[in-house]
């Protein structure tokens, strides 16, 4: 099994392969369950567990209908995508809670570098308070390395959409982190560079 790809996977899952699922779901289980719980908003580790049960149950009834457009982790992502929201519109009343920083390590170029690591908790709890969307962008791009057609598909949209989501949560995200900065007294970063990561 391990020389097949996701597709070929997929498509012996459609047939009723239960050990192809099995290794596809080996293959992307821990990725999608860090991925709910950043775009959860870090609350709880049992409930990105229970949404990538759904995502991997969803995918597992719906494997005879894949259509190979896509890549299988875009598609995952999608059902991901869908199915995150919609528990945090569900959810929305309670206050978002801080990403946790031994699930949440960012890329070496992700976001938490903007203004090093003593500032990490803070750029998590920025994240976490963003938009939706933009949160789902971010996440999909900066700790998933998702390119902005991935990301265009997942969340039903464009590329050009994706990027202009990307650069209203960055600024937003930028000016958050400059009002911590001030407030928290973190050291200023003398260097020029800013928080441009695309």
């Amino acid at each position: 099994m391990d020389q097949l790809s996701d597709e070929q996977l997929l498509q012996r899952a459609g047939d009723g392969d239960a050990a192809a699922f099995t290794e596809l779901v080996r293959r992307h289980h821990r990725a999608l369950i860090q991925f709910a719980y950043r775009l959860l908003g870090g609350r709880d580790m049992h409930a990105a567990e229970d949404l990538a049960q759904h995502v991997f149950l969803e995918a597992w009834k719906r494997a005879a209908d894949f259509e190979p457009r896509a890549k299988v982790t875009t598609w995952l992502f999608r059902i991901a995508t869908n199915a995150c929201l919609n528990r945090r519109r569900y959810l929305r009343p309670r206050i978002a809670a801080p990403l946790d920083a031994d699930i949440a390590s960012p890329a070496a170029d992700g976001p938490a570098n903007v203004v090093g690591e003593e500032a990490s908790h803070s750029v998590r709890t920025a994240i976490a308070a963003l938009p939706d969307q933009q949160r789902a962008v971010i996440v999909l791009r900066h700790y998933h390395d998702l390119s902005y057609a991935q990301i265009a598909e997942i969340i039903g949209s464009s590329p050009a959409a994706v990027d202009s989501m990307l650069h209203r949560a960055r600024a937003a995200l930028r000016d958050q982190l400059e009002n911590t900065r001030k407030n928290e007294n973190f050291p200023q970063d003398s260097s020029p560079r800013r928080a441009e990561y695309k």
